[in-house]
């Protein structure tokens, strides 16, 4: 993973990271969110899954439990942004 400037990591956002076998062209934040956006599935490879607490406070949830079209969190903020 890249080196970051601030504590916050708010500088790495968006940064792009190419997949392996260059399948793909990823941003940081999808590396290790349970989703395999690289087609051999680097990108999950060798995570340690934190729980993800809801914005809300409402709950915590596996990562690979995010954009599966069950809202895990009263908000339904773990079903936004998903690409599928």
């Amino acid at each position: 993973m890249p080196a970051r400037s601030l504590k916050d990591g708010s500088d790495e956002q968006n940064c792009v990271i190419v997949c392996a076998d260059g399948s793909n062209k990823i941003f940081e934040k999808q590396l290790c969110d349970g989703i395999k956006d690289c087609k051999d599935g680097t990108d999950e490879d060798n995570c340690v899954l934190e729980p993800i607490h809801c914005p809300d406070g409402s709950n915590a949830y596996d990562p690979s439990k995010a954009c599966n079209g069950v809202k895990d969190c009263a908000d339904g903020s773990d079903e936004e942004n998903c690409s599928r």
